[in-house]
């Protein structure tokens, strides 16, 4: 068939798929990585987000990844616009439509037309990736694929090149090129695997995977290969040297459960249960839970194992008979390696860490299909339009669940009713949405399925505060305490319990000891200020909010510390330097919109 005809199929498949991710609003993370990361109001700060690991989001969530091209194109996405999730959106699907058509590139050169397409339809259509694409902070994903596949096309673009040509040419030319054109594919591939590394640290794979596809596809001494791969270790080496020095840490967390046996154990499991959502994608869950492996006879290790046994000996199998077969099963399990917490990593299990494995599982399905069913093209044809069908319509039906956070949450705790975490974010929903009875329903229900999810502790603490039930939001949080007696949003809520009861030295403690422990908590310092200033402390109070202000960067804490400063003023009735102060945080903070209301207000009164 014609590429182009292919290439138009897979374009329509995906647009109709995702269609409905255009009208989806900003969901959980998306808050933190581009509602109210002001650092992406400009492209000016673009080089920031390779050397200032703050900018990459608002709070937390700013020292666990390092992927400044991510924060880069949100950056442009906001200067086309502004904080339209229509545009976020839309470079979403347009990224996953050209990764489409580069699976079907890349595939097509393995198992003919046909194949590949039908391979490229599954991963455009299959629903187990909306959570990559419908999702604003997947864009990690989408990106960090479309540079890795096409580094890999590179590579075997190089690869396939005579270098007898370049050799002919210098000589029948007269002079010695200056530049060997046969090397551009290599020097790009190299390029674009930086590229990818700087979207998403799971692109350090690709090394392996050409080293793969090399030893698969023998053509050289392996020392000359050899030479050829060095340069990407050099950039990995790179990239790992730099990504430490910002994040100042190796993993993200600790071992699952206190214990690298448990973690380990569970691996197997995980490598199932992602098969298991690539052939039966139903109950798509944005925060899926999973019990950890604690026993070598444990039934989920045991059935993991044979998997994985199957895997490698379909591997072994294919290795001299179908070199291609070999490449794509090997594939799977190198690209998913990054997300089964070998090296510990904050989520456990997601959807999205299947959108690049993927590839390897669907040429495998459509390459047995086409082998059973091709030398029947009515019989191929119509199995493969019934199973888009089906897989359209369901990913279609899943892009509607993600049009916010309350259909989302509403959804997957259907799917999911025993998750405390889905019961936590619905309640989460149902208080932006205005309905705390329906949200005080949902944190009761996470803490009765999880006790100590120490989240729920803090919501109940915060809605019954917030309701004036100040005597059963200081029961909760004591409650909370007894799982963690350092949690900072535990004693935080303590602290403003204890001074709306008068007890100012008591809550004066407690937010010392929280600013000691965690000197980023921000919420301490503007609670411990407002207590110094309602005690009469006006100078003390001054002073705090000047000393804190070194321990924030830029932004929305140290323009909420400046108005402080400027009210401090205002009680001193030296209105006059308060007043320039709130010019100040107009010019200084433009970008952050509640600071630049609250100042002008000030100023207008």
């Amino acid at each position: 068939m014609n590429n182009k005809f292919l290439i138009f199929i897979i374009i329509s498949v995906g647009l109709i798929c995702y269609s409905y991710s255009a009208g989806g609003k900003f969901i959980w993370d998306d808050n933190y990585f581009v509602v109210e990361n002001t650092s992406i109001h400009t492209i000016l700060n673009a080089r920031s987000f390779f050397t200032d690991p703050s900018t990459l989001a608002r709070g937390k969530l700013a020292l666990e990844n390092y992927r400044p091209l991510v924060t880069l194109s949100y950056a442009i996405d906001y200067s086309i616009w502004g904080l339209n999730p229509f545009g976020y959106h839309l470079t979403n699907v347009v990224f996953h439509l050209l990764n489409g058509i580069l699976v079907f590139l890349l595939l097509k050169r393995s198992g003919g037309d046909e194949a590949a397409c039908f391979a490229a339809l599954l991963f455009v259509a299959h629903p187990v990736q909306t959570e990559a694409v419908s999702w604003i902070s997947g864009r990690s994903n989408v990106l960090f694929a479309f540079f890795y596949l096409a580094a890999l096309l590179s590579y075997i673009k190089f690869r396939g090149r005579d270098s007898n040509i370049s050799h002919f040419m210098r000589k029948h030319a007269g002079f010695e090129l200056i530049f060997d054109y046969t090397k551009i594919s290599y020097i790009a591939s190299i390029f674009l695997f930086t590229l990818a590394l700087l979207s998403k640290e799971a692109a350090a794979t690709l090394p392996l995977v050409i080293i793969l596809f090399d030893v698969i596809t023998p053509r050289e001494a392996i020392g000359k290969r050899a030479l050829r791969w060095a340069p990407y270790f050099v950039i990995l080496s790179g990239y790992l040297f730099l990504r430490f020095s910002m994040l100042d840490k190796l993993f993200q967390r600790s071992f699952w459960g206190g214990s690298v046996f448990h973690t380990y154990l569970t691996i197997p499991k995980l490598i199932t249960t992602y098969i298991g959502m690539l052939f039966w994608p139903s109950r798509l869950c944005v925060d899926r839970q999973m019990p950890l492996v604690k026993s070598f006879m444990d039934i989920d290790f045991l059935t993991g194992i044979i998997v994985l046994a199957v895997i490698i000996a379909i591997f072994a199998a294919s290795f001299r008979r179908s070199r291609n077969t070999a490449f794509f099963t090997s594939w799977f399990l190198v690209t998913l390696t990054p997300f089964l917490n070998i090296f510990p990593i904050n989520i456990l299990i997601a959807e999205r860490f299947l959108y690049l494995p993927s590839i390897g599982v669907f040429f495998l399905i459509s390459l047995a299909l086409f082998k059973l069913l091709g030398g029947i093209k009515k019989i191929f044809f119509s199995t493969v339009l019934l199973v888009m069908v089906i897989l359209t319509l369901v990913t279609a039906n899943r892009n509607l669940q993600w049009q916010d956070e309350l259909t989302l949450f509403k959804s997957d705790v259907l799917a999911e009713p025993r998750n405390a975490r889905l019961h936590n974010s619905l309640g989460v929903a149902y208080l932006y949405n205005g309905e705390p009875e329906e949200a005080e329903k949902e944190f009761n229900e996470a803490l009765a399925i999880d006790g100590e999810f120490l989240f729920n502790y803090v919501n109940l603490g915060k809605l019954y505060f917030k309701l004036g039930r100040h005597d059963e939001a200081e029961d909760i949080v004591k409650r909370g305490l007894e799982i963690d007696r350092s949690d900072p949003e535990l004693l935080n809520i303590m602290a403003v319990i204890y001074a709306n009861r008068g007890n100012y030295e008591g809550a004066e403690s407690l937010l010392r000891s929280i600013i000691k422990n965690d000197p980023k908590f921000f919420e301490a310092y503007l609670n411990l200020g407002r207590l110094l200033e309602e005690s009469g402390s006006h100078d003390e109070a001054l002073g705090f909010y000047m000393s804190s202000l070194a321990y924030f960067r830029p932004g929305y804490e140290q323009g909420s510390l400046w108005l402080r400063i400027a009210g401090v003023y205002e009680l001193k009735n030296m209105k006059i330097l308060a007043d320039e102060l709130y010019k100040f945080v107009i010019k200084k903070y433009p970008d952050e919109r509640v600071l630049q209301y609250i100042a002008r207000e000030m100023l207008e009164r």
